[in-house]
């Protein structure tokens, strides 16, 4: 079963690139077309997680590179993954609890720098316990808790403004909005 929890981008001549689960050999795939057909790469395998979904986002750069932020299930921590033209590299973003990056949306500035907003999960409470934003700059991966009360965070989407700044939209028991200045 393969086509489960996709995200959609297009590059600069609109050609598709597709992120997508592969249940039945555990992996999150990337599928982009160009004029010779489509291609398939695994990105992520997932071990012994059967069935589980890697929710994942994908964005193309200036260069038409895919980046794409993504829920590892094994390590239970949200990473970041870009290829590069030659392979594909991969950075953890935040493994500061159980449970953190399901639900994650990425986008990146204006000099290509990721930026993730996503939920933090109770693995052993099985609940949600907050929205939270990451970013990379010079030094590494900054983190920012941006909304900490009741069960926050799923279901976001992160847009950044002309001067870079988050704006992002989640589901906390009704629609929420926040941007950071």
């Amino acid at each position: 079963m393969a086509g489960r929890w996709t995200s959609l981008a297009l590059d600069s001549s609109d050609e598709p690139h597709i992120i997508y689960q592969d249940r039945s050999n555990n992996c999150l795939k990337y599928a982009y077309h160009n004029a010779s057909g489509w291609h398939i790469e695994t990105v992520a395998s997932y071990g012994d997680y059967q069935g589980q979904n890697p929710r994942a986002s994908l964005v193309i750069d200036s260069s038409d590179h895919p980046c794409i932020s993504y829920y590892d299930y094994e390590g239970n921590d949200l990473k970041y993954a870009h290829h590069d033209g030659s392979g594909w590299h991969y950075e953890i973003v935040d493994n500061s609890s159980e449970g953190v990056g399901m639900w994650n949306s990425l986008a990146l500035d204006s000099v290509g720098r990721p930026h993730v907003s996503y939920c933090k999960w109770n693995l052993e409470l099985s609940r949600l316990e907050g929205l939270k934003y990451a970013y990379r700059d010079d030094t590494g991966w900054q983190i920012e808790n941006v909304d900490l009360i009741g069960a926050v965070g799923s279901y976001n989407s992160l847009a950044l403004d002309s001067s870079d700044y988050p704006h992002i939209s989640y589901y906390c028991g009704s629609l929420k909005y926040a941007v950071w200045y």
